[in-house]
């Protein structure tokens, strides 16, 4: 019987999806029901939106380049703090995890915003300028940086009020 020859590649995918939805809150009308999610008449705008990213790493020595990153982001109110240091080589996916430390037992603010700002231009007259924000739970994926922020020291965070737990992983 001849042998098969099998070929394993190491990848990671990571899926981004949107949903509209309606969050009711019942406790006044109905106590002990709390609070229940329905559909939205917007849930057809969010239909096909969102995405897949598919990478293949090239060896398992590759792998020796992917980051596990994590910091708490406080509301500096001035230039941001740097994620670290070192090249984004393919990908950086960044989450604000909706805590306030690494424990993970205390929540933000829902209305906690992590400031990103992209690039050494994002540092204007000492203040950041934001590139983009992520809310509470929510997470970013960019791929491929040009050069300008394609490095940990390039890419600026910061909060719009209080601790914010960042998980951060890049390759």
């Amino acid at each position: 019987m001849a042998q098969t020859e099998v070929q394993i590649d190491s990848r990671v995918r990571i899926s981004l999806s949107a949903e509209f939805y309606n969050r009711i809150t019942t406790d006044t009308d109905a106590p002990g029901m709390g609070t229940h999610d329905s559909a939205s008449v917007y849930d057809l705008l969010s239909k096909g939106l969102g995405g897949v990213s598919d990478y293949k790493f090239e060896s398992d020595a590759d792998l020796s380049g992917l980051n596990d990153t994590s910091k708490i982001v406080t509301a500096t109110g001035s230039a941001g703090t740097v994620i670290g240091s070192g090249p984004i080589a393919d990908w950086i996916f960044i989450k604000h995890t909706g805590y306030t430390s690494a424990d993970k037992t205390t929540a933000t603010a829902e209305t906690s915003e992590l400031r990103v700002g992209l690039g050494t231009s994002s540092i204007s007259s000492g203040a950041l300028v934001v590139g983009f924000m992520i809310n509470s739970g929510g997470a970013m994926l960019l791929p491929k940086l040009g050069t300008s922020c394609n490095d940990l020291g390039e890419i600026y965070l910061e909060s719009n009020s209080g601790d914010i737990y960042v998980e951060i992983i890049d390759h």
